[in-house]
């Protein structure tokens, strides 16, 4: 949820509410910092977005299945090689993401730190 900042927003939301009602003597401070960040993370959605309206429909190839939210929230698609960061592909994941990314007209993948980066550059070779 954390890739949503709507969503994201709406647990500082509840972070603040149980602070608050826990400690009330500091709610003014809790509140105030809470609404700071909450700003922050609206201004953030307003920029991704702008950023992302020209790609909405268009499909995004990750790893593993991280980015659900992230592409719901901005009109996106996305296809993982796996489901689980610790999960190895089989031959039939590779075969089935590169089906994808030739289907979808895919120019690039997302990676990120760790397992699966190398799997993900050796398909996005092809492309």
């Amino acid at each position: 949820v954390w890739l949503d900042p709507t969503l994201a927003a709406k647990q500082v939301e509840t972070i603040r509410d149980g602070l608050m009602k826990a400690d009330p003597s500091c709610a003014d401070g809790y509140r105030n910092r809470a609404d700071a960040y909450i700003t922050k993370l609206q201004q953030l959605d307003s920029e991704l977005a702008a950023e992302l309206a020209p790609f909405q429909g268009r499909t995004v190839v990750s790893f593993h299945e991280a980015l659900p939210y992230f592409t719901r929230r901005y009109g996106l698609s996305d296809e993982a090689l796996v489901t689980l960061p610790e999960d190895q592909p089989s031959p039939a994941d590779v075969q089935r993401i590169n089906q994808v990314l030739k289907a979808n007209n895919i120019a690039g993948v997302l990676t990120e730190p760790g397992g699966g980066s190398a799997a993900l550059q050796s398909l996005a070779k092809d492309l």
